[in-house]
Parts: C-alpha cells; structure tokens; sequence
C-alpha cells in the first residue's frame, strides 16, 4: 500500500485543475523494480537516440533523463511521481475497500492508503529534459485507519 504525503495537486495550486500529480511512498520491496524500470527508459533512449535525440550523446541522454522515483533526505524516504485526470475519457477510478465507486471528491489523497493500478503511456519531453509519463488508471483507496495497521 502506498501513502502520499502532499496528496493531489499541482506545482501551481490550481483549483480548477483537471489532471493532478500524486507523489507516492515507494515500499521498499518495490524500490529495485522502479530503479531497473528507470534504467531501461534510459538504456532504450540510448539504444534509439537516433529517432529520439539525433543530436544528443549518449552522456546527454543520461544526463538530462528526470526520473519518476525522487528521494527525500528531509524524509528520507523515496517517492514515486505520477498523474491522473479527474474527468474525460481517461479519468481515473476511484473505488473503496468493498469495490464500490467513488467521486475524486470523496477522497483525501492525503491521509488515505492508495492501492494504484499505473499504466506507463510514454515519454514527455521539455526544453532539454524528458522522462516517463505514469498514469494511473485506477485507484483503491483504503480508510486512514488502515494505513496506520500492520499489513
């Protein structure tokens, strides 16, 4: 289960916003799966620099490759950054513990426990830096009082 310490949002704080970004607690277990996931979006854009970054070498790719996982040192803790859409065709489901549907407005992102269903829908690129893009499609969310309990 995974918790989110800011919750959802944006950089901005907008309101009105209609795709927000979430931050996730990486459970250890998990950290050197998304680390080898990490090293082969940068191993494939240097395999394919060709189509991707004709004019960049091979120590630009790296360099300028922003990961998905963040470490924390105030924390110390890593996170894992993705985004969702509250409306439209690819807005994320929100669904409780008895499988039952919820509004985005239903929940607190912040204090609940977050069980994600991610899809990696590509590469986004700007100015010089580029990364991968993790939506998540659904998501379970769990009553606070279960992130407090051992699993």
């Amino acid at each position: 289960m995974h918790t989110s310490p800011f919750g959802a949002g944006t950089f901005d704080r907008n309101p009105n916003a209609l795709r927000l970004t979430l931050e996730l607690s990486v459970p250890p277990a998990m950290l050197s799966a998304l680390q080898l996931l990490d090293a082969w979006v940068v191993a494939h854009c240097v395999e394919h620099r060709a189509q991707l970054f004709p004019d960049w070498s091979e120590e630009d790719i790296a360099k300028n490759y922003h990961s998905f996982l963040q470490y924390s040192d105030k924390y110390d803790s890593w996170r894992m950054r993705t985004t969702f859409s509250t409306v439209g065709l690819s807005a994320c489901r929100f669904w409780n513990e008895e499988k039952q549907a919820l509004k985005y407005e239903e929940v607190d992102t912040k204090t609940a426990g977050l069980r994600p269903w991610v899809q990696v829908s590509g590469l986004w690129w700007q100015g010089r830096q580029y990364g991968l893009t993790l939506n998540i499609v659904d998501l379970r969310v769990e009553a606070a009082e279960a992130v407090a309990a051992p699993s």
